[in-house]
């Protein structure tokens, strides 16, 4: 229902019409809305950009491509966001690997200064850090770490389902 929500508010506004995002409670649910927001900017921008290749003769459309973001192969599995159901998630996608490489760019750019980003949050290390401090804990701060890992994974998928959403809609328009 939020995809919803914030596609058909954003749905006929200019490309350089700006988003806010709010949220007073948390930072993942703030920085899932900026990235929902984002991906669809994307899409209508890209959109944008095929009606000038179309009039303005000689641009090299290869230019204007927004789809070059590389993962950094060198980081963790865990940080790069290869959880099994995500992995699961790749084989039934259409073009799963590029919905998830939209979702992963957007997450990046939305999340902190060290991963290339100008958000406060990124929702894959988030998750990371998460699993990785959860042995560690007593048994109601794993109680409350599994519920937001879990919380947060299952956010993670829906943006990856959401951007393979936005790739079809975009190639049928």
């Amino acid at each position: 229902a939020d995809f919803d929500i914030i596609c058909k508010t954003l749905v006929g506004t200019a490309i350089n019409t700006p988003v806010i995002v709010n949220d007073q409670v948390g930072l993942s649910r703030a920085t899932t809305g900026c990235v929902i927001a984002c991906l669809f900017k994307e899409f209508q921008i890209s959109a944008s950009f095929e009606g000038l290749v179309e009039t303005v003769p000689g641009v090299n459309a290869a230019l204007l491509k927004t789809d070059r973001y590389v993962m950094n192969p060198e980081k963790d599995t865990l940080f790069r966001g290869e959880f099994d159901v995500v992995k699961e998630l790749m084989g039934k996608l259409k073009d799963g690997p590029g919905a998830k490489n939209n979702a992963d760019k957007i997450i990046d750019l939305n999340g902190t200064p060290k991963t290339g980003g100008t958000g406060i949050k990124q929702l894959r290390e988030n998750i990371a850090e998460s699993k990785l401090s959860y042995e560690i804990m007593d048994d109601a701060a794993q109680a409350f770490l599994k519920t937001k890992i879990m919380d947060n994974i299952q956010k993670y998928f829906y943006l990856i389902v959401f951007a393979g959403y936005m790739r079809d809609a975009a190639a049928a328009a």
